[in-house]
């Protein structure tokens, strides 16, 4: 019985399909500045890829993440797209930039919807940070509110102290180990909000 023969050009063009199936894989669920969000979302964000207009891909910035989420806010001019930034406050940005960005399903945190603008998540480290969350094409009316988890018992508390409504966003701070901060280790800040309007 005779073996089959694998020859160099066969071999080749077997790892060049290995690589092109592996390469678009990656290219789907890359993730350059490591924030939980795939570069492939973050490049649709409003302005080319650069949600907050600061003339950078947001996909390349880990102070900035630029996400989608489902639902109808039933506001006209609503993306349900939306852009959550560090601000510089004179501190330094922190080092590792944002992680685990996401917007979680009200399913998911066991309540039943309260906005129709779902619950954002984000993780950053340090000993606190201000953010800019901007949902593109929403304006907030002056009773909406930014609602945070509470870290002690998982209810929903009033965020008016810590967020401050801007145009179409909210610019929050959050404090390590403070009321919001569902992370305990000191120096990890982890924090699930919503606007309500």
């Amino acid at each position: 019985m005779t073996k089959p023969i694998l020859t160099a050009s066969m071999l080749m063009m077997v790892l060049m399909a290995s690589a092109s199936v592996q390469g678009s894989e990656e290219g789907a669920l890359r993730d350059f500045d490591s924030d939980g969000v795939a570069d492939s979302i973050e490049n649709g964000a409003p302005g080319n890829g650069d949600g907050n207009r600061d003339g950078q891909l947001d996909s390349t910035q880990r102070g900035v993440a630029s996400l989608e989420y489902s639902g109808t806010t039933g506001i006209e001019g609503s993306t349900n797209q939306a852009t959550i930034e560090s601000i510089d406050t004179g501190q330094p940005k922190p080092a590792s930039g944002f992680s685990n960005v996401r917007f979680l399903p009200w399913g998911k945190l066991g309540t039943q919807p309260m906005s129709s603008i779902p619950p954002l998540q984000f993780q950053v480290s340090g000993g606190s940070v201000q953010v800019h969350i901007e949902y593109h094409g929403v304006v907030f009316p002056r009773a909406g509110q930014f609602q945070w988890r509470a870290a002690q018992n998982g209810e929903w508390i009033d965020g008016t102290e810590s967020a401050e409504r801007v145009g179409s966003g909210w610019t929050v701070s959050v404090v390590d180990n403070g009321p919001q901060d569902l992370d305990s280790r000191v120096g990890m800040i982890s924090v699930i909000g919503f606007p309500t309007y």
